[in-house]
């Protein structure tokens, strides 16, 4: 089957912007199609390699196999052959094959991984040549917010140190794997794609009184219907984070203080919390 015989689409947008408010969105589309497998990461695998992070999926295999042997459903049965199927990738092809073995001309189906938001040039020039047709939702968050809300959800795993005291360590150590570095993310995109292949989303308009317009917006970019009665809150979707002292939103805001300046620049509309932290700085 033609890799251009489907339409296939991806997320680049980190942890923390809401990612998997969007799964779930586009999980209950009649006509879009997402694996079971939330994350399959592929595109981002040699980083979690060098980074000795685990790129296995036995625990998804055991916890799919499980599964279909307490329930025995249809969706179980999916699952656990597509992580089987995950676990087995070796190459590019393999992932390209995971999709056209699957779905056929005017399916519309995707990959929504956090981890492709970091991935070097080469790796996002990989997405482009597996599927030379990929549309890309690419998600930014204001940093300031973005840095904390990914700060806490470590504290809220692990316990320890304080969100503050990590906060700190995290932009003294100037955010290590630029994963709040939104415009790297942006020149490594249009670096690779065209910009009618592109569509841009602010998480704080998808969560808020714009939301209507701005799921309509990326509903008719990649090709899909709307889905009725959708309720699921994007507080339901994270964890919940204290607020941030303002000194220290200060602090972090002038670390940050280059990338609204590029913001200002570069986008004729940004979000009110962008231009808060933007005022805030005096630029």
């Amino acid at each position: 089957m033609d890799e251009d015989s489907f339409q296939y689409f991806t997320c680049i947008g980190p942890i923390k912007t809401g990612t998997t408010w969007l799964y779930n969105y586009l999980s209950k589309c009649a006509t879009a199609h997402l694996p079971t497998i939330k994350e399959i990461r592929w595109f981002n695998q040699n980083f979690r390699e060098q980074a000795g992070l685990s790129t296995s999926f036995e625990v998804g295999i055991a916890r799919a196999q499980a599964l279909q042997d307490r329930k025995g459903s249809e969706r179980a049965r999916i699952r656990l052959e597509e992580v089987q199927e995950r676990d087995r990738m070796k190459t590019d092809e393999d992932y390209r094959n995971f999709f056209t073995k699957r779905y056929s001309k005017g399916d519309v189906a995707g990959d929504i991984s956090p981890g492709y938001a970091t991935l070097a040039l080469e790796d996002m020039q990989r997405i482009k040549t597996t599927f030379p047709n990929a549309k890309v939702i690419f998600i930014m968050r204001n940093p300031v917010d973005h840095v904390w809300s990914r700060v806490y959800h470590k504290f809220f795993k692990s316990g320890e140190p304080s969100p503050h005291e990590r906060m700190v360590l995290e932009l003294e150590q100037g955010d290590p794997h630029h994963a709040s570095d939104f415009r790297a993310m942006y020149n490594k995109v249009f670096d690779v794609f065209d910009q009618d292949s592109v569509k841009l989303m602010f998480t704080e308009d998808i969560f808020s009184p714009k939301q209507d317009k701005t799921i309509a917006d990326l509903l008719a970019f990649l090709g899909v219907e709307k889905v009725r009665d959708f309720e699921e809150d994007f507080s339901n979707s994270r964890s919940k984070s204290d607020k941030m002292s303002d000194s220290m939103r200060d602090y972090a805001a002038q670390i940050y203080a280059e990338q609204y300046m590029w913001a200002q620049q570069t986008f004729s509309y940004l979000p009110e919390k962008w231009r808060k932290e933007i005022k805030r700085l005096d630029i």
